[in-house]
Parts: C-alpha cells; structure tokens; sequence
C-alpha cells in the first residue's frame, strides 16, 4: 500500500524523495477524503477532524462497509421518505434504493461514466487529464455510479490547487447540485436526467491503489 501511494504522488511530487517528508506531506495536505479508506487509514495520520451536526437532529453512525445493514434499512423506512441525498457510498441494496418515494440521489466526485468508482477527482491526475476532475449528481441505481445523470459541472481549478484544495471544490460544487436537483423535485415533482452510455469510461476500486497492477485504460 506505501509502494501504491508513492507511485500515484510522487508523479506530481518529485521532491518528495523520503519516505518521512512524504508521509508527513501526505498526511497534511491530502488527507481529506482520503483517510477513512480502510486501506489508506492505516498511512494518513489526520492532525485534526472536523463533525458539523445540527441541533436537534438525531444522528445515526454506521461503520464502514455496513450501510446495508438491516438497521439502516429499519430506521429510514418509518419515515416513508421522498428523497434520499447520497454522498459516496458502497453500492446499496434494492431494498434501500426503493425506500424514497421520488429519487435518491448521489454526490460522486468525478464525471460519470469517465471516471467511476473511489478517488474519482484523483485518478485525472494520475492519467494526466485534469479535463476530467469534476462532480456528477447521478440517480442511484445498483450499479458503481452508473445511475441516471441529473446535473454534471468542473471546479474551478488553481495552479496552486493541492488534492485536499480539489476534493474540497468538487464537493461544494456538489452540494450545490444536489439542493437544485432536490429543490427541483420539491417544485416540479421531478428532474429531468439522461442515461448513461454503458461502453464508455472508466470503473477504479480499492484493488486499483496497487503498484504492482496496471492502471486501467
């Protein structure tokens, strides 16, 4: 996993030659959205983190890798909701896909269907094309962001832009996405979308931070 680290960053780092000043580097600088992969976890020591929560609002914490799990599911039913905002998550069970009434809709951070999957704002890089860092809001299907396309836009990126700058841009860009789309649901009753084309693009995984596979083309 150290090896697979070095190998993506240090394209875009050089300097970085020991391993030291690059953990310590890492760490500080690209950690977000980075350090709660249970394969990264164990190499990003965050120096801080930040829980916003609202007053009022009752919070429900799920491990990693247990979003199916049947408590979930028994909480959220009750409700008999009309939206479910997504951002990130593995992929989810019919059962919990059906539970809203008009769309559950999911925050990805790359531009569907060209980049899909986990890290998709950081493998642009890696395959030297910026051209494709950017956000989708995407209808939730059973498939790896494969869902219908509501909104798509690009960050407007800075030469000084580290990842922790861009992961933070695609995500506000997002959010803005998703509360149009949610608003235009709430107004309309629905939101236009378009499918997505089935033979293009990209799918990266956990098994792709692994320096001893090729990336996939």
């Amino acid at each position: 996993m150290l090896s697979a680290g070095r190998s993506i960053f240090r394209k875009n780092a050089p300097a970085l030659i020991r391993d030291e000043q690059f953990l310590k580097k890492f760490s500080s600088e690209y950690s977000a959205g980075f350090r709660f992969h249970p394969m990264l976890r164990e190499y990003l020591r965050p120096y801080f983190d930040v829980l916003a929560e609202k007053e009022g609002t009752n919070y429900l914490n799920i491990a990693c890798g247990q979003i199916n799990s049947p408590q979930l599911w028994i909480i959220l039913k009750p409700f008999k909701p009309d939206i479910i905002a997504v951002l990130g998550s593995s992929v989810l069970m019919q059962e919990t896909i059906s539970l809203p009434s008009a769309a559950m809709i999911n925050i990805h951070s790359g531009l569907s269907p060209y980049y899909r999957g986990t890290w998709s704002y950081g493998w642009p890089l890696v395959n030297r094309e910026p051209e494709y860092i950017g956000v989708t809001a995407h209808h939730v299907n059973a498939g790896i962001d494969t869902g219908d396309i509501i909104y798509q836009t690009k960050p407007l990126l800075a030469e000084s832009d580290d990842l922790n700058a861009i992961f933070l841009k695609v995500i506000a860009e997002g959010t803005e996405l998703m509360v149009k789309a949610i608003d235009e649901i709430l107004n309309k009753g629905s939101v236009e979308s378009y499918q997505q084309p089935r033979d293009a693009g990209r799918l990266y995984q956990m098994k792709d931070f692994d320096a001893t596979q090729p990336v996939p083309v």
